[in-house]
């Protein structure tokens, strides 16, 4: 008889996209499955559409809460969970229907803590991939490993991805994440599911990884130009807190001094975009604004920490981080506001 898996599900003004994505985990070939929809204060008619799914299947829980974003619901989930294994879904993206019997069977013939498979992106049209082919198998030391690609890349000037640490591509044992206390930080609401793995796979000692997507990330903004130009209050704050969650995990690692190096790469990344976020909706905040935001980033010692020492960066981001390193903000305000200004012309 196969164990209970609970399948969390944050749902935050979902009412589009909730019914389809219970009807998929629901009509998962893996039947002993409890599916638990966390209402994050939700102000459309999420919760009538949970209730209806709740209605048509006893193995559906609800759930309601004030807001507190993702990781907030994502724990109560945790905390409400009875099956053995745990898994993760956002409200409107769709799991495959043999993922869930996949990852149970790749658990138990490993014997792993954790099982892992690729993801489709819509937005991408095509799988997010590995660094490697095929099937995986990390065990021991191979675990940091994993780690490691999911923390960041080797030096500024690679054009890879890091493995996406979204958990909503994994299958987890609910006694493990409970002993050893794993779970989201609620003081973020970017890359939170990142810090949720990596604080997992510290405690891990073996991880199966299936080559093959058997989620689907969909395509949320409908608009990708219009989030790529709209600014983004407390961006630097949240990134800063980021930084910190990672750093916490990583101490005490025998391969700390490249997870390091590694986290260091990604937090240049992180700052980056917080500095072109700076310039962002320039026209309507305006020039002082932008500055003043511009100057809190360059003189943030977080920020400088980072920057004091950079690994082969090449193009435009050489330009940028040396703009950064520098601290001159309005070298980079004019940079990005024509940066901005010629995008805008060239989508309308």
């Amino acid at each position: 008889m196969t164990e209970k898996i609970s399948v969390i599900v944050p749902v935050y003004n979902s009412e589009k996209t909730l019914a389809d994505t219970c009807r998929a985990i629901l009509n998962s070939s893996y039947e002993n499955i409890e599916l638990i929809l966390v209402d994050d204060g939700s102000s459309d008619t999420s919760a009538s559409v949970m209730e209806a799914v709740a209605k048509a299947d006893s193995r559906v829980i609800t759930v309601s809460k004030k807001n507190g974003g993702p990781s907030s619901a994502r724990n109560e989930g945790i905390r409400k969970a009875s099956g053995k294994y745990l898994a993760f879904c956002d409200a409107d993206d769709i799991p495959d229907r043999d993922m869930y019997a996949r990852l149970y069977e790749r658990l138990l013939r490993d014997g792993a803590d954790l099982a892992l498979c690729d993801i489709y992106s819509e937005r991408n049209a095509s799988p997010l991939g590995f660094p490697w082919q095929g099937y995986r198998l990390f065990s021991g030391d191979e675990v940091r490993e994993l780690i490691a690609l999911m923390i960041g890349n080797e030096d500024d000037g690679s054009t890879d991805t890091p493995v996406w640490g979204s958990v909503c591509r994994g299958l987890y044992r609910t006694d493990f994440v409970r002993d050893n206390q794993v779970l989201f930080p609620e003081d973020i609401d970017f890359a939170e599911d990142l810090v949720f793995s990596v604080r997992y796979l510290k405690c891990a000692g073996c991880v199966s990884v299936i080559d093959e997507a058997l989620y689907t990330y969909r395509d949320r903004d409908g608009s990708i130009m219009n989030s790529y130009f709209s600014y983004k209050p407390n961006m630097l704050d949240e990134r800063i807190r980021l930084v910190n969650h990672l750093s916490s995990v990583i101490i005490g690692l025998e391969n700390y001094d490249d997870l390091k190096a590694r986290l260091f790469v990604s937090a240049r990344c992180y700052y980056h975009e917080c500095v072109g976020n700076a310039v962002r909706e320039y026209d309507r905040r305006g020039k002082r604004e932008c500055l003043d935001e511009l100057s809190k980033i360059l003189r943030s010692p977080d920020v400088r920490c980072v920057f004091t020492h950079l690994h082969r960066p090449r193009g435009r981001r050489r330009i940028v981080y040396f703009l950064i390193r520098h601290r001159l903000g309005r070298i980079l305000y004019f940079y990005y506001k024509r940066r901005f200004a010629g995008l805008k012309k060239k989508k309308d």
